[in-house]
């Protein structure tokens, strides 16, 4: 790097690459139109968080699917306040019910 002074980032790098031996080339023109574009690209969230989310969110439809279940059993109607409504529930592609659709 010819740069004089380096920020923390190219430090951290250049630590990792120095115990290689490696030829690091910079080609300036088109052939690094895709690399710079992807360099410059915003940070998304990291794909741990990302299948937490997914994770968590099945969890909470697993648990409302659980509940309603439990709120239209005969014995828990009256309990749920759902007699005389349940006929107007459907039931979605992933078994939960949902009013008047």
């Amino acid at each position: 790097m010819d740069q004089p002074n380096l920020n923390m980032r190219q430090r951290m790098l250049l630590d990792v690459v120095k115990d290689y031996d490696c030829k690091i080339l910079y080609h300036p023109g088109k052939a690094n139109v895709v690399a710079d574009a992807l360099s410059r690209r915003a940070e998304g969230a990291p794909i741990q968080d990302v299948c937490m989310r997914m994770t968590v969110m099945t969890s909470v439809l697993d648990i409302i699917w659980e509940a309603q279940v439990e709120a239209v059993r005969p014995e828990n109607r009256k309990r749920e306040r759902v007699i005389g409504q349940v006929s107007e529930f459907v039931t979605d592609s992933r078994g939960l019910m949902t009013f008047r659709g």
